[in-house]
């Protein structure tokens, strides 16, 4: 149903599967020529009887000899009064069937859901109001017992259908947005961060409920941790810690792969998942800036300043004087724009590039840390497409590091611009014989649709041959597309909205162009296929109707008000949705609109979405075909006591070094309800690098959800008869997708979790986390739930001492550089007065600066440069001593890696002793060695050419890590520990940990396929 016939087909159809019922000509309306005509065929002056059914009419040119394997020009039909809308959710599929002539509700019509495989699945009979309904399990077979159609039928003889296969309508451009409705079971997982270190701890926690948001208890959950080449690193089953509640720490290998990461949990392990997050993995240094940027959300002109708003401070409370503001632009063509969404504009074969536009210092911060960034973009390049500009402000810390923010804007237009959006699933393409639909709009630099005269149009079929050719002794192949036009016109632009296009496609590519004349012409393109079985094709969505609550938000028992605006004088169907009908009433809409009141009902959930169908009739008087529009509003319901009231009590105002205990307080815990809470803490200037967000179990259960029902009908698929110029019949006639490791971190993470706790019977629950030697700010991010509830809650700490002192060192030392370790001590509650500051080595590292005074004010800063020269191997210890005018002392420390400039050399010397004679090892053998980096071992014996403990030390000693080298270095140690032991490498406790993380180390090698890999 509904291809293109050929000869063959043609003949088929009305030998075997139906019967030939007229054949004649018809003569063509006239028009000018090279025009394209549409020519409407009477069909009640051929057919005296229309019987219900499908038809089908081919047409050729008379006398024009085609080849019978040639298409005809093909038109599928049903003559019918029936106007079929289906709504199906979880709760079924339900058909509504009203007259096309009136509107009105068709009683009693027999309504039959037919599967893939012609098997009737289910029959209904329609009440009053038109509808039948069908339940959830007839809906859901698959393959053969799939739904293909809803077929209606009356006793009077019409007859219609619908297919239920094809897409549904797309409203996303209605307000349907939010994630996709949930199963039984709703999961809300998260991490307590974004980005980890190798060798650090995931803290992973999850909450299980229902639809309704209620804990679902007791269920054992099964936890997978994939790498980023997809390899599950680790399984384990996780069991409920109170009330739906799960809580897992996931242990990272030192040398875990690099990369995007994912936790996914399974009830059941060979089913889908029912939640997947991800985090990554990357050596990373945590923020030490605040930094924000805001601009005029308007677009920016080129030529003219944008002033962008730069504020910054420290994450321990202090200003950011003094830093420089860096940027650079990114102007880059687009194809559409967010006012209007789902149009196309320019050219697809527009090869204009994005610009990159390097802008400099843009400003520096003042004592405040604020500052104004003047950035002015140069005048972009010519093109069909709109443009946006990315602007990347960088901040230039005073260690040298940036810190990069960026805001998007869209750049002012030299002209106007043509939209176009097609009326079908682009992504599906288009029945062979249908026609291809077009909204066509122009908008104006300053963003306003306006109207645009004369715009000319053309519809050409793309088709691509191949040239073979032979060239250097072998054959070879080149694509050559030509371009065939097949239709074209001219159309009006109105400001109001948009104007349909149309031209009928046969099967290929074709290609959509659009464009304007005179000064500032510009054009659009847009590429399609037709012709091709696409299950997706042809949504046809309705128009807009529009529609308004009165309130944002409602509790239960509220009535809410929806105001209808239409176009159009008609029956409308209003229906409260989610996942499935929650309440429907049908209400006359007069051409100035209306009201309907609809009572909030718990049914609602956390929120519902009212839609409005408004059904027109058709008017032959007034050539009016039957039309319908569809409108809907989001309403969003207040979960009440379902949410909970949570606060963190903590002061503001930490000092490192030492704990400090928070206080959860929870304010609406039912009586006799048990509570839980988990809380994290965690160094803003880690987040920040991800942009981590707190998080929100309630936002998760109570937000805006993706519409759970699919709306489809055949009103998009009416022919209009009061199109095209008439067509005189004439009867007769024929038809035819290095083991020296990391340096050691220079900075300390801070990112610690409670687990979870459970809350005590007046509502609280007190953590406490033990703050490192860290200077910034902690966000203390909290989840909490009850059999019935969730919520959470955020409060950020400032951990400082009185005299803030910041170490920024060198990412690691070769043997003999020479660097500097930058000091920067900002006075921000300390007293005034003279300070000594002591820098203390290693043995590995020394320096000519190891006592320096300073002055400092109270609120005063410096920074010092002091020089360190590497001199020995090793991860060195590194101490600042800060001795304030008060006595008080604050230590720093951290530590610094010194790595060798190549790799290892081992020697062996193969020495034979007489006997009584005597043979000297002396510094000779290590005298051209790094200082304290080598190690001598001998053997004396008959086996001393199978040197046991040397090779031990040599395995121990290689450089790099792969695969084999990693399982050479760790297998002997199984059965020669005591010979490890004797020379040194490592007490039976640590060679035994040796073992394990060599286990750990091969199974993060091994592939998805089950191989191991020589490095991952």
């Amino acid at each position: 149903f509904q291809r293109t016939l050929d000869g063959y087909s043609a003949e088929d159809v009305a030998n075997t599967s139906g019967e030939k019922v007229w054949e004649g000509e018809v003569d063509l309306g006239r028009a000018e020529p090279n025009q394209m005509i549409t020519t409407a065929v009477p069909v009640s002056e051929a057919l005296t009887d229309t019987q219900p059914g499908a038809y089908v009419i081919t047409a050729k040119v008379k006398n024009s000899n085609q080849e019978y394997w040639r298409d005809m020009a093909t038109q599928w039909f049903i003559v019918t009064d029936l106007g079929i809308t289906t709504v199906g959710g979880e709760d079924g599929v339900h058909a509504f069937v009203r007259s096309l002539s009136d509107a009105a509700p068709v009683a009693g019509a027999r309504v039959k859901l037919v599967a893939v495989n012609n098997e009737i699945l289910g029959e209904a009979t329609t009440d009053a109001t038109g509808r039948a309904d069908f339940a959830p399990g007839l809906a859901r077979g698959e393959g053969g017992r799939a739904p293909q159609l809803v077929v209606v039928e009356t006793a009077g003889g019409d007859y219609a259908f619908l297919d239920v296969n094809k897409p549904a309508f797309d409203l996303t451009d209605r307000g349907v947005e939010g994630r996709a409705t949930p199963g039984p079971l709703d999961v809300f997982a998260t991490t307590e961060r974004g980005v980890y270190r190798p060798g650090e701890f995931v803290y992973f926690t999850a909450l299980l409920r229902d639809l309704k948001a209620k804990a679902v208890t007791g269920l054992p959950l099964t936890m997978t941790v994939e790498r980023p080449d997809g390899v599950v690193a680790e399984t384990e089953v996780i069991s409920d810690g109170g009330e739906g509640g799960y809580f897992a720490e996931v242990p990272l290998v030192g040398d875990a792969m690099r990369g995007s990461w994912q936790i996914r949990l399974y009830a059941d392990p060979k089913g889908d998942a029912l939640s997947s997050i991800s985090f990554l993995v990357e050596d990373f240094e945590p923020e030490r800036l605040a930094f924000e940027v805001t601009a005029a959300d308007e677009p920016i002109v080129p030529g003219e300043i944008t002033a962008v708003d730069v504020a910054a401070k420290y994450l321990y409370g202090a200003t950011a004087p003094g830093l420089a503001v860096e940027a650079d632009a990114l102007i880059r063509p687009i194809a559409g724009m967010a006012a209007f969404p789902g149009y196309v504009f320019g050219r697809q074969d527009d090869t204009t590039e994005s610009q990159y536009e390097p802008l400099g210092v843009v400003g520096t911060t003042d004592e405040a840390g604020n500052a104004v960034a003047e950035i002015v973009l140069p005048e972009p390049q010519v093109t069909t497409k709109p443009l946006e500009a990315r602007i990347n402000l960088r901040l230039v810390d005073t260690n040298g590091r940036t810190i990069q923010r960026s805001l998007t804007r869209p750049v002012v237009a030299d002209g106007d611009r043509i939209g176009v959006r097609p009326r079908f699933a682009d992504s599906a393409g288009l029945g062979q014989g249908s026609d291809a639909s077009f909204d066509v709009i122009t908008v104006a630099p300053s963003g306003d649709t306006v109207a645009t005269e004369g715009l000319s149009w053309k519809l050409s079929r793309v088709e691509t041959n191949y040239q073979w050719y032979r060239a250097s002794g072998s054959w070879k192949w080149e694509a050559i597309t030509t371009t065939r036009q097949v239709a074209d016109g001219t159309v009006d632009t109105v400001a109001t909205g948009p104007v349909a296009v149309s031209a009928p496609v046969d099967w290929g590519r074709y290609l959509f162009e659009i464009e304007s004349s005179g000064d500032g012409a510009t054009s659009t393109s847009y590429e399609f296929y037709a012709g091709y079985y696409y299950p997706e094709a042809g949504s046809d969505t309705p128009d807009t109707l529009q529609v308004a609550l009165d309130k944002d938000a409602y509790r239960a028992g509220d009535t809410a008000v929806l105001k209808l605006e239409p176009q159009f004088a008609g029956t409308a169907l209003v229906m409260v949705v989610d996942d499935r009908i929650i309440d429907i009433k049908s209400v006359q809409v007069p051409a100035e609109g209306t009201s309907v009141e609809l009572p909030v009902t718990e049914a609602w959930g956390p929120g519902a979405y009212v839609t409005a169908v408004l059904y027109r009739p058709s008017d032959a008087a007034e050539k009016r075909m039957p039309a319908r529009a569809l409108g809907l509003s989001y309403a969003d319901v207040d979960p009440g006591d379902m949410k909970l009231v949570v606060s963190i009590d903590v002061a503001s105002e930490q000092k490192p070094r030492q704990p400090f205990t928070a206080t959860v307080k929870l304010g609406n815990v039912a009586a006799g309800e048990t509570a839980y809470v988990a809380v994290a803490a965690v160094d803003l200037g880690i987040l920040n690098l991800t942009n981590f967000q707190t998080p929100d179990p309630d936002g998760w259960y109570f937000g805006q959800r993706q519409l759970g029902m699919d709306f489809r009908d055949l009103y998009g698929q009416l022919i209009d008869p009061t199109q095209g110029l008439a067509g005189a019949l004439r009867s007769g006639g024929d038809g035819e997708g290095g083991r020296f490791g990391t340096p050691p971190a220079t900075t300390v993470l801070v990112a610690q979790h409670s687990g979870i706790v459970e809350v005590a019977a007046d509502g609280t629950a007190s953590v406490t986390f033990d703050m490192p030697d860290f200077n910034g700010t902690v966000r203390l991010m909290a989840m909490a739930w009850s059999g019935k509830a969730v919520g959470h809650a955020q409060a950020d700490v400032i951990v400082r001492d009185p005299v803030v002192v910041t170490l920024s060192p060198p990412r690691f030392l070769r043997i003999d550089d020479q660097s500097r370790l930058l000091v920067e001590v900002n006075n921000v509650a300390g007293p005034a007065g003279a300070y000594k500051i002591e820098l203390l080595t290693g043995e590995g590292l020394s320096t000519s600066a190891p006592q320096t005074i300073v002055e400092l004010a109270a609120g005063a800063r410096t920074a010092l440069n002091l020089d360190l020269i590497a001199t020995g191997l090793g991860d060195n210890d590194l101490r600042v001593i800060i001795t304030g005018p008060d006595g008080n002392a604050l230590v720093k420390q951290l530590t610094l890696g010194v790595r060798p400039s190549s790799g290892p050399r081992t020697t062996s010397s193969l020495v034979t002793i007489a006997p009584g004679e005597t043979v000297t090892i002396d510094q000779s053998y290590v005298a051209d060695l790094i200082p304290t980096s080598g190690a001598l071992t001998a053997a004396i014996g008959p086996i001393a050419r199978l040197d046991v403990p040397a090779l031990l030390i040599a395995l121990d000693r290689y450089p790099y890590g792969c695969a084999e080298q990693v399982s050479s270095r760790a297998f002997p140690l199984l059965y020669l520990n005591e010979v490890a032991q004797m020379i040194g490498l490592g007490d039976d406790a640590k060679l035994d940990q040796t073992i394990k993380d060599a286990i750990a180390n091969l199974l993060s090698k091994q592939a998805s396929n089950g191989s191991f890999g020589l490095w991952g």
